[in-house]
């Protein structure tokens, strides 16, 4: 009941052996939805303190079950909304569901439990980030509820120019940013390369919308792409620029 797990972990890229501390039977039976199972082995004995059950409850396929679980789980057993699997956890490298019981949801594309650990006050800027970097997983359908939760929209947009995510740009465009700084950033660094005072390793922005100096034609051909969607954006006042359709998150 109390046995830890210590298996292969896996993440599509990286194999190597890391070591799971926290009570393995509670995470299963958290990921199972088993409510009732779950206080039995409570009772006898078994600390969901030492546990991963918040995280992986967003693993339960059957969307009431799982909501039924993570607010069960915070009302009954006060387990910390915001506890980072990675104290409990002794990996090489960051899994993709590395963070809080939000980033788990995120990661595991349970949107029913996204929106219900929102309502339950997570922090949603702790997983903005997540949705505009993972490539392995479509993880956008997350980000609008997590602007709408509060996230820093500004920030998301930067984000998603940074790593050059048009759709995460557009997202974050709808949902209220202010696409100014970023322009305002573009812009520096097209003047600093116009001066030959552009350091590549001090002033580097991935979405700045590239130029000549790029040696991958693609990439300075979505750079060129992203740079003319801030443009339009910023001419528009913000909101989504003109000529493109509005990015509806999905709900599966």
């Amino acid at each position: 009941m109390n046995r830890t797990d210590s298996e292969l972990a896996r993440d599509g890229r990286y194999d190597l052996r890391s070591r799971d501390f926290s009570l393995k039977l509670l995470n299963i039976v958290a990921a199972s939805g088993d409510i009732a199972y779950f206080d039995h082995l409570v009772s006898r004995g078994a600390d969901p303190r030492k546990s991963l059950a918040l995280h992986s409850a967003s693993k339960c396929e059957d969307s009431q079950q799982a909501t039924a679980m993570i607010n069960h789980l915070l009302d009954m057993h006060h387990m910390q909304i915001e506890a980072n699997n990675e104290d409990l956890r002794d990996f090489f490298h960051a899994a993709g569901d590395s963070g809080t019981p939000l980033n788990s949801a995120v990661y595991h594309q349970n949107l029913p439990a996204v929106l219900t650990l929102l309502a339950r006050g997570a922090n949603p800027d702790k997983a903005v980030y997540q949705t505009i970097d993972y490539t392995l997983k479509d993880l956008l359908p997350a980000l609008g509820p997590l602007l709408d939760a509060g996230a820093d929209a500004n920030k998301s947009f930067e984000h998603a120019v940074d790593r050059l995510n048009f759709e995460a740009a557009k997202i974050s465009l709808e949902k209220g940013a202010d696409p100014t700084r970023a322009l305002r950033m573009q812009r520096a660094k097209a003047a600093k390369k116009a001066t030959h005072s552009f350091d590549r390793d001090r002033d580097e922005e991935h979405g700045d919308g590239g130029d000549s100096t790029d040696d991958d034609e693609d990439l300075a051909a979505q750079r060129k792409k992203m740079r003319k969607l801030v443009s339009s954006a910023n001419c528009n006042g913000g909101g989504m620029p003109l000529g493109l359709t509005r990015v509806q998150p999905r709900v599966d």
